[in-house]
């Protein structure tokens, strides 16, 4: 999911989780096989404002089925994690052994490393360590921000930024833009 900062990737991201586990289907509102295990990797919002944008729907979950906290798993790195160091993949490795989640929900995406992601060179490790996540057999929702329009008041691409290596990388992508 790609789009301007404030265009609700964050919170639309964390309402499917939310929504998987509590064993409903995110768009349709019909019930799933079983609920799903999902984990949310945020990287960038206050761990409050992830809580207050997720409650509503957790109170709906609990309304409409019984909700199980267990199901839904936070793990909040405000400050980004980067996985060009082994150290930090190794970490986001625990935490998705630990949960085993059928969902990852995981962004925004330069927070997954400590620079740019210009180079296909810079973007290969970090794309090698999402890779592991989902070969343990889950689901990832990836966000990340659109880049800067060109010239003033220019519309901003949603493609992703930086290297021609994460226009390839996802099976496909979704672009959000802002109703002014």
């Amino acid at each position: 999911i790609i789009g301007n900062p404030g265009s609700g990737k964050s919170l639309l991201l964390q309402q499917v989780a939310i929504a998987a586990a509590g064993g409903h289907h995110p768009f349709n509102g019909t019930y799933l096989d079983r609920p799903l295990s999902t984990l949310i990797v945020d990287l960038e919002n206050p761990e409050e404002r992830v809580e207050a944008g997720t409650r509503p729907l957790r109170d709906a979950a609990l309304e409409a089925r019984a909700w199980e906290e267990e199901n839904c798993h936070l793990w909040h790195e405000r400050q980004g994690i980067d996985l060009t160091r082994r150290r930090h993949q190794n970490d986001l490795e625990a935490v998705v052994r630990d949960c085993q989640p059928d969902l990852v929900v995981i962004g925004p995406l330069y927070r997954l490393t400590s620079k740019a992601i210009q180079t296909d060179d810079e973007a290969a490790p970090v794309l090698a360590a999402l890779d592991t996540i989902r070969d343990r057999g889950c689901a990832l929702l990836l966000e990340a921000h659109a880049g800067h329009g060109l010239g003033k008041g220019a519309v901003r691409d949603l493609r992703p930024r930086g290297s021609s290596a994460l226009m390839g990388w996802p099976e496909f992508g979704y672009g959000m833009r802002n109703l002014d």
